[in-house]
């Protein structure tokens, strides 16, 4: 025969494990979407690099061109502009380097940022599968009392 002072008791344990797992099911939900969010920075990311990488390319090929162009006339008496043009596609160019650098490294960033979102919600899981098993015993456990009484 189980007391009233003892059932009372383990529902009031019953209570305290199912707030305990809402709680963490609301912290699993919040982290799934900072992961949603940390995929799709990401993904902007990769992409904001690809382009600056095509960018890049472009303007590499544009200096090449015009400076292997340069280069290979035999007079180049009177062309004094195409130097100097030479040297603004380079600064270009050494500028789109710049942009791809910071593309690069904020692509790094964002799959860090992901990577520690998958962590934060994988604990975030194991807490809650065992708050959730330790709802169950409690509850278990309470209904075996209730049964006996």
């Amino acid at each position: 025969m189980v007391s009233n002072i003892v059932l009372r008791e383990l529902d009031a344990a019953v209570q305290q494990a199912a707030n305990r797992r809402n709680k963490l099911q609301s912290k699993v939900n919040s982290l799934r979407s900072v992961l949603s969010d940390a995929s799709a920075n990401l993904q902007r990311a990769q992409t904001e690099e690809q382009n600056a990488v095509d960018h890049n390319d472009v303007k590499i090929k544009e200096h090449h061109e015009v400076l292997d162009y340069y280069n290979s006339l035999t007079d180049k008496s009177g062309l004094g502009a195409i130097p100097i043009r030479i040297e603004g596609l380079a600064a270009e160019q050494r500028a789109t380097h710049r942009l791809l650098g910071e593309a690069r490294e904020t692509r790094m960033q964002r799959y860090r940022e992901l990577e520690e979102a998958k962590t934060e919600l994988a604990g975030a899981e194991i807490e809650l599968a065992e708050a959730a098993k330790e709802w169950l015993s409690a509850s278990a456990q309470a209904q075996k009392a209730r049964e006996e009484q």
